[in-house]
């Protein structure tokens, strides 16, 4: 497993600020490293404040709009942001802060440990969901259940999770 990969299935988030940051910096030599392990997107983003109403980020479609903000020399576009407020002056703003937001990672062309490590995280994300319907289901019936409505929570916990967890294993074993 590469070492990009590594740190894809690691620390995810630490692997998308880097990516956020490379773009940021506009390091070529970074995104093409990262370009040629992961597909993913981004946006450039722009916290401003704006007089008379709260603050907000923008979502902006390129650096050279970042920059313009960040210069202070962005004109609003009506088309694109909308406004309900007529009486707000939305050119009177100041940059807070600004950045690169990089979501949507996926694996291109994953080695054989790392399709192992996907096919492992699809299974748990099944089992998770199996796991949260079960418990749903058993829970609704164990409340409609005559004679349950004496039980603890404590106790009405415990057997949901009891059952939960053997129907669980055999609905995962099932498929």
């Amino acid at each position: 497993m590469t070492e990009l990969e590594t740190l894809f299935f690691n620390d995810e988030d630490a692997l998308k600020s880097d990516i956020a940051n490379a773009i940021y910096a506009d390091d070529t030599t970074a995104l093409a490293n990262y370009r040629r392990e992961f597909s993913f997107e981004h946006d450039f983003t722009a916290r401003v404040s704006i007089p008379s109403i709260q603050s907000g980020t923008l979502t902006l479609e390129s650096r050279e709009e970042l920059d313009a903000v960040v210069r202070g020399s962005w004109s609003w576009d009506e088309d694109k942001y909308e406004s309900e407020d007529e009486d707000t002056d939305y050119w009177s703003y100041e940059c807070e802060s600004d950045g690169v937001i990089a979501y949507g990672l996926r694996l291109l062309n994953p080695s054989p440990e790392a399709q192992e490590m996907l096919r492992k995280q699809a299974e748990d994300k099944k089992t998770e969901q199996t796991t949260r319907k079960v418990w749903n289901a058993i829970r609704s019936l164990v409340r409609a259940t005559k004679g349950a409505e004496n039980w603890s929570l404590t106790e009405e916990q415990q057997f949901v999770q009891e059952k939960t967890e053997e129907l669980t294993k055999a609905l995962v074993a099932l498929n």
